[in-house]
Order: C-alpha cells, then sequence, then structure tokens
C-alpha cells in the first residue's frame, strides 16, 4: 500500500517523533521551572469564592464561605462579601 496505510505520510493528524529527544539536563531545568511555577500561591480575584480560614480578629467568621469583591491595596486585605 501507499500513504497513510503504508507509514509514509501522517494520518489524522499524527507526527513522527522528532529525532532528537530533549536531553537529561533540558527536561531537568525543564520541571524545576514547572515546579517553581506551582510554589506561588494563589490569589484570588474579584468573584472568587473563598472558605475563610485563619482569621486573626474574627475568629467567629472561622470556615465560612464567601465571594472575594475587592483587594484593599493600603491595609493589603481582601473584602468579601459573606454568603
Amino acid at each position: 500500500g501507499t500513504g497513510c496505510l503504508a507509514g509514509k505520510t501522517p494520518c489524522l493528524g499524527w507526527k513522527a517523533p522528532a529525532e532528537e529527544e530533549e536531553s537529561e539536563d533540558d527536561w531537568y531545568a525543564k520541571a524545576l521551572r514547572i515546579r517553581a511555577s506551582m510554589r506561588q500561591t494563589w490569589k484570588p480575584r474579584a468573584g472568587s469564592w473563598v472558605k475563610l480560614s485563619n482569621l486573626q480578629k474574627a475568629a467567629h467568621l472561622e470556615g465560612r464561605l464567601g465571594e472575594v469583591v475587592a483587594f484593599d491595596r493600603e491595609s493589603e486585605r481582601y473584602q468579601v462579601q459573606l454568603l
């Protein structure tokens, strides 16, 4: 046969593997970058739902759910509307 079935042309978007594979050093560096990016803390945006925890001045709200309204840059606190 010829063409796709004979393995001579790509079928359904399949591409032959690249001739050169990543070196172990390249793979290690890429893995370190991915791992470092995963360490970044998540910062909620307006509209995000959050569960309140580790509250210092409103312990009675611990565990409550709320929606982030805004971030106040002066006080460096999130404004949350309780649900």
